[in-house]
């Protein structure tokens, strides 16, 4: 078959721990997306590279550390050559042709930096999920969008965006090259895609959300939750202390250590956050387990005190007690 198009390069990187699940995503794109001049590289960020021989996909990239996943996206970017960057997340899955929808959007403007599709749950656009604008430019303030579950047909296109998901979105390669790129001061992940709208608006690029383009989008698939929650607290701290303007809207990058003493130190550290996360997340499991516990002995210990303070109270009562009271008080003097 004759591809078509505009040069089209999609970059999905992954830990390699649902294989069932990539080969579900790479065969939704094969399905809507065969017919375009598109190359499909997988980054491989497994201890091992465990994906090596994936014949599904065009490449394999495997460099022995976990570049994350701004890593796999520079990596990427600097070393493929393509028209557009299609950053692809290894737990979404196409559910139209969204690769001709982005392109088409592309077509004839010139201005737009990056355009991404929405995620689309029982029919509806998810609160929260696709983008963001502006409550405080300055302070770099925003709220996310959808405010609340949404048919993706009720979607205000003409919403001035701060930044939109980078799951399934296109990127023009202009439009990166213009700003460095990615900024690997966001690794492994967490607000990337917020940080290079943020840059590419102080140059003028335009973004779209594209409501006609539409995946599935499973969220986290490959990082643990609890790593994903510090991290984005991490890096909106790192994203919020930089000075947005044309002026530094470009990443600086330097090297000044030797390959290998970087490359020694960065396969020891790029493992250890998700081992580290993986056991705060199994330390954390056991406690949830021994609260859970906990709560229930109390439960059945409170049970017990009703049950004591029901009898005292029977005793305190009952016909018995009152009859024998002088005995008691009588017992006081000669104890």
């Amino acid at each position: 078959m004759q591809k078509i198009g505009p040069k089209v390069v999609a970059v999905i990187p992954t830990l390699g721990n649902n294989e069932s699940r990539l080969t579900t995503l790479v065969d939704s794109i094969k399905k809507y997306s065969g017919a375009y001049n598109l190359k499909i590289v997988l980054v491989d960020n497994s201890v091992d590279g465990i994906l090596s021989k994936l014949d599904s996909v065009d490449e394999v990239i495997w460099t022995g550390i976990n570049l994350g996943w701004v890593g796999s996206i520079e990596y990427v970017r600097r070393r493929q050559e393509f028209d557009y960057l299609w950053t692809v997340q290894d737990d979404m899955t196409l559910l139209n042709d969204v690769l001709g929808i982005l392109l088409k959007e592309f077509s004839g403007n010139s201005s737009l930096g990056v355009a991404s599709p929405v995620m689309v749950r029982d029919g509806l656009i998810p609160a929260r999920t696709r983008g963001g604008i502006f409550i405080n430019e300055e302070k770099l303030e925003w709220i996310n969008i959808p405010d609340v579950d949404l048919d993706p047909k009720n979607f205000e296109q003409d919403v001035e965006l701060c930044f939109v998901s980078g799951s399934g979105a296109l990127w023009s390669r202009q439009a990166l090259e213009e700003i460095s790129g990615f900024d690997l001061a966001l690794y492994p992940l967490g607000l990337v895609d917020v940080d290079t709208c943020f840059r590419l608006r102080a140059l003028n690029w335009k973004l779209r959300l594209l409501p006609a383009a539409q995946i599935t989008h499973e969220g986290s698939g490959s990082t643990p939750s609890m790593l994903g929650v510090t991290l984005h607290s991490i890096n909106e701290e790192i994203m919020k202390n930089k000075r947005l303007g044309s002026e530094n809207a470009k990443v600086n990058y330097k090297n000044d250590l030797e390959y290998d003493f970087l490359f020694s130190i960065a396969k020891k550290s790029s493992f250890l956050f998700l081992n580290a996360s993986n056991h705060a997340k199994s330390v954390f499991r056991d406690l949830d387990s021994q609260m859970v516990e906990l709560h229930e002995q109390i439960a059945e210990l409170h049970q017990q005190i009703m049950k004591s303070e029901s009898k005292l109270h029977n005793v305190y009562n009952s016909r018995t007690w009152k009859l024998t009271s002088l005995f008691r008080f009588l017992a006081k003097f000669f104890t």
